[in-house]
């Protein structure tokens, strides 16, 4: 997938989704940039850690089947 944007535009610089790949978003009106914007992880304080990961996981789920109508 490529990893994560440049620090002053946000723009995949590597990976299948980097423009210097072939990749290239269209837009006709041409309000947002041709390339691909990725920020991980913005607006929180932190990606998911292994354990966050393993500890959601391991939650009863909420519902199971026979699914309730």
């Amino acid at each position: 997938m490529g990893g994560n944007g440049r620090e002053d535009d946000d723009r995949v610089m590597t990976g299948p989704f980097a423009i210097a790949n072939g990749w290239n978003c269209v837009d006709p009106s041409r309000e947002v940039p041709s390339y691909l914007r990725r920020q991980f992880g913005a607006g929180f304080p932190h990606l998911p850690t292994a354990i966050d990961v393993s500890e959601c996981l391991a939650m009863t789920p909420y519902d199971s089947e026979p699914w309730e109508p």
